[in-house]
């Protein structure tokens, strides 16, 4: 009465690979964007007004980039969270728009 285990079914766990990987990407992505942040306003490479929409652009990539891999809000279920971080940037906007426009 010996059991039979068929192997060639099993196959190997592979997610976990591929997410390690995509964080090892993301984070090295990161790095060369903040290290290009510093290096830009270090050397005065852009006018200033340039300077700040390049800093901007810059950050947004990195809070996205911190969203979807590290607090995982690219995966099924995460619905909620992924519309209350989208609220909170929304009004975060109109308060900044009102407080740089009001006179």
């Amino acid at each position: 009465m010996e059991a039979k285990v068929d192997h060639g079914s099993v196959q190997p766990e592979t997610t976990g690979h591929r997410s390690m990987r995509k964080h090892i990407i993301s984070y090295v992505i990161m790095m060369v964007i903040t290290i290009a942040a510093f290096l830009m306003v270090g050397n005065n490479m852009l006018s200033p007004v340039a300077m700040i929409v390049a800093l901007v652009i810059m950050a947004s990539i990195l809070v996205i980039l911190q969203l979807a891999d590290f607090m995982h809000l690219d995966q099924k279920g995460h619905l909620y969270p992924a519309i209350f971080i989208a609220n909170g940037i929304f009004w975060g906007i109109i308060f900044v728009l009102v407080i740089t426009i009001w006179p």
